[in-house]
Parts: structure tokens; sequence; C-alpha cells
């Protein structure tokens, strides 16, 4: 071979080099770009988690998230399965993925203005898998999650919830998956300590009249679920519950006055809600039903208040510090 065809030779060699490397990445671009979050629109609710930051987990509890994917083909695609990115068990148990077709109306016309975002929100049931989703349309996912005991949380490796991966068909039978990433909304888990275990967690939630709303779900890092038994009296504090009003958090008390140290129904209960020092809310008489006392820990269920605001109610589950 001569110089000259050796070179012509290995210049044709770069060449396909060059538009296979091309090929690769546009096939793989390709492949990462099936599906879509769509970053503009999050459904949650009370037991739902946020689009991003720390979120506090508590034992056996279960939570939901919905993400919106949007089918970025022109081609319809039936999504079979859609799993979460995240912890494996026995730390974390995908329940189920339900999906509900994303097309709510445009905020025009008479549905403008600061409530059309309620409108907005399809109300219809979700449906279980498969799911078709048409040529650029939009599905929302929804997907309940379970959390492991104490134990389990505490030893496990608590990986953020950083994306769904999805499972469809395309047109000609064959089954692909696509992984998509939550990006600035990953989920990072706050799980107890092994020494947090031997404490006990209540499930409680507050209302406040202003419509602030707490719950046992996002406590913060705090001593509480603490209770006193002495001189006749039941004495109850709450660990501090977050909540996006101006006082950042609060605590749940709860006194019961002629207290017999056995389980039962007693009428007398009161009840308040503290922050930053100040008494938000309090109620009297409360019933309040013990359904567990001994020298370690006591179990009671309430419920104060009526209607939509102002309302406080849950289960106690506290450690007992003086008897």
């Amino acid at each position: 071979m001569t110089i000259r065809a050796a070179v012509a030779y290995l210049s044709a060699m770069r060449y396909l080099a060059v538009i296979a490397l091309i090929s690769l990445l546009v096939g793989c671009g390709a492949a990462n770009t099936t599906f879509r979050l769509d970053d503009s629109v999050f459904i949650g609710n009370s037991s739902g988690l946020p689009r991003g930051g720390l979120v506090r987990i508590n034992p056996n509890s279960v939570r939901s998230f919905s993400p919106i994917i949007a089918n970025e083909t022109g081609q319809r695609l039936v999504i079979t399965d859609v799993q979460v990115v995240g912890p494996s068990d026995p730390l974390m148990h995908q329940v189920y993925a339900r999906f509900h077709r994303w097309n709510p109306p445009t905020c025009e016309g008479p549905h403008s203005g600061l409530g059309c975002g309620m409108y907005a929100i399809p109300r219809s049931a979700f449906t279980a898998p498969p799911f078709t989703v048409g040529p650029h349309q939009e599905v929302s996912v929804g997907l309940k999650l379970r959390f492991g005991s104490c134990s389990e949380l505490a030893s496990g490796d608590a990986v953020p919830i950083s994306g769904v991966r999805i499972t469809y068909r395309q047109p000609d039978g064959k089954t692909e998956t696509n992984t998509v990433s939550l990006g600035a909304g990953e989920i990072h888990l706050h799980v107890p300590t092994a020494a947090n275990c031997f404490d006990p967690h209540s499930s409680i939630s507050v209302t406040s009249p202003s419509g602030y709303r707490s719950s046992s779900e996002h406590a913060l890092p705090s001593a509480g679920d603490v209770c006193q038994l002495q001189n006749g009296q039941f004495k109850f504090d709450s660990r501090k519950l977050r909540i996006d009003g101006p006082s950042r958090w609060e605590r749940v008390t709860v006194r019961i006055d002629h207290f017999h140290g056995a389980t039962g129904t007693y009428t007398n209960g009161t009840v308040g809600v503290v922050a930053a020092g100040k008494k938000i809310s309090r109620w009297h008489p409360v019933a309040v039903k013990v359904t567990t006392v001994n020298d370690q820990e006591v179990i009671a269920e309430f419920q104060a208040g009526r209607g939509h605001t102002d309302t406080a109610g849950g289960t106690i589950r506290c450690r007992v510090t003086v008897r």
C-alpha cells in the first residue's frame, strides 16, 4: 500500500469512527428522551412527598407522590409499569402505580384567576396499568410507598428518591425501559437513627384557625412525644411539628386531670397547640381514649375541634418520663 493510499484509508476510518460516535450519541439521546418529567406541575396531598428537599420518614408510614410525565415521541406507547428509583426493600416498598391522563383545561376566560389551578386538576379516578399514552400527551402517575419499621429504616441505605423507571411497549410490541430523573426535585429521606427506635412516635395532625397545617409526618428532630403521670394528672407534649406559617413549628399538648392510671375514655381532657411560646388553640373538654398505659409507654386517641379548621387529633404514643 502506498503512503497516499494509507493516508486515504486512515482518513476514511476516522470519518467512519466520527459517524459511529455521532450515531451512538444520538441513539442514547433518543432513548433517554422517550419520556420527560413535567417540572411545571405536581400533585400532592397531606400525606404526599413534596418535590425536593429533606423529608422526615416515620416508621411504618405510607406516603405518596404524583409526578407528571410526558410522552416525547410521535407514537402511542403503552406503559406497563412505573417504579420509583430510590431505597429498596425493606426500607421502602412500592405498593402500587396508578395512572391518570393529564390533559387539564387551560386557564382562560371564566376559569382564569386565582382558582384556576384547582379547576385544572382532573377529578376522575386513576386507573391501573397498562395505560396507553398518546403522542406528546402527559400522564399523572400516582405512586404509593410504604416504609419499613424503625429498625429497618435505621439500618437501611437511605439513598434519595431520584427518579422513576418506566416500562413501556412500543407499537411493534417491543418492551423498553426509560428512567426519568427528578432533577432538582430529588427527595432526600431523613430516617431515624438506631437510638431513636427506642422512642415512640405519635401520629397527630393539626389545622390552625389561619389554615396552616402540621402533622407528626413532618416532625422536626426534637425532644417530645413524652408524658408525665404524676399527682393524678396525665401531661403529654408532642415533638415539634413543622409548619409553613411564620412560627415555623408548633407543639400539641394534652392534659387529663383526675387520671386513674388505667385504660378507658377520659372525658375531661384539655388539648392545646403552642407555637413560639404562645397558645394558638385550646379545647376543653375533650374525650381522650387511653388504650395502653404502663411504666414505659402510654397510647391514647383524641379528636379536638370540628370542621375543617382549628382542629387537632390523632394517636398519642409517648414515653413516660415521670411517674
